[in-house]
């Protein structure tokens, strides 16, 4: 995969070279033995953003569907994750705003993700939802939600929102192996977008709360989908700070 990373220099857990294996990719950590790794997207910092792209196109007529794992760990349980789409004709090279931008909408004087078409956030603390990381009529945080973001042009229009049942998305005393919980993105050719989330980890998508979007007809409320778009992975941290890793 021509996957392209930018910002905050998130790495490959399994990859013992430091080094990336080609200009622009991603480099090792070194901290997990092969086949057991991770994308670490943010230390346990605070003012992070960071972002992992697909930097090939990929047309959009046949859908999407994706599905990965989660951990945020650690810290006082905040920023959180982004699943994005941007078109396919352009190449961000600076992540979103960090804090409740997720790297994906913009915040205070931080633009965001350049082309952005559409940003699924798993939003531990809240503020992903407001008003400060983009259009919203929402000014009080929505925290452990899974919230929708729209494209650049609607100043990334808050589009949809559902909280987490207990024990939510992050898992502040606990470990990567404590925190893990399955994703799975669909996205229609027609633009329904669903997205599930195994909130008690058992490895379905069946218990209460685990649908919170379901759906969800994107191209009536944020435009038709660009011809081609490409897809990748944000995450932030703000004043207060989590570790948060998704699959190699």
């Amino acid at each position: 995969m021509d996957l392209q990373h930018y910002r905050n220099d998130p790495f490959l857990t399994a990859r013992s070279s430091s080094s990336p294996s080609q200009s622009g990719g991603l480099p090792g950590g070194g901290t997990d033995s092969p086949g057991n790794g991770a994308l670490r997207l943010t230390s346990n910092a605070g003012n992070q953003a960071s972002f992992v792209i697909y930097n090939l196109p990929v047309n959009s007529n046949s859908g999407l569907s994706i599905k990965f794992n989660i951990h945020s760990y650690g810290g006082n349980g905040a920023d959180g994750i982004s699943f994005f789409l941007i078109d396919g004709n352009t190449s961000p090279t600076v992540a979103g705003a960090p804090g409740g931008g997720l790297g994906y909408s913009r915040g205070g004087s931080t633009p965001g993700l350049v082309g952005g078409y559409l940003g699924v956030g798993f939003d531990e603390f809240g503020n992903f939802s407001t008003s400060s990381y983009g259009a919203s009529n929402i000014t009080t945080g929505q925290p452990d939600s899974v919230v929708v973001r729209g494209n650049q042009a609607s100043d990334y229009n808050y589009l949809a929102g559902a909280t987490i049942p207990s024990p939510g998305i992050d898992n502040t005393s606990g470990n990567r192996t404590s925190s893990k919980h399955a994703v799975q993105i669909d996205l229609t050719p027609t633009g329904l977008l669903s997205v599930k989330f195994d909130v008690n980890n058992d490895g379905d998508f069946n218990d209460s709360g685990e649908l919170p979007v379901t759906n969800l007809n994107v191209t009536s409320v944020n435009g038709a989908l660009p011809s081609t778009f490409k897809f990748g992975f944000s995450a932030s941290t703000g004043v207060l700070r989590t570790t948060t890793r998704l699959p190699e």
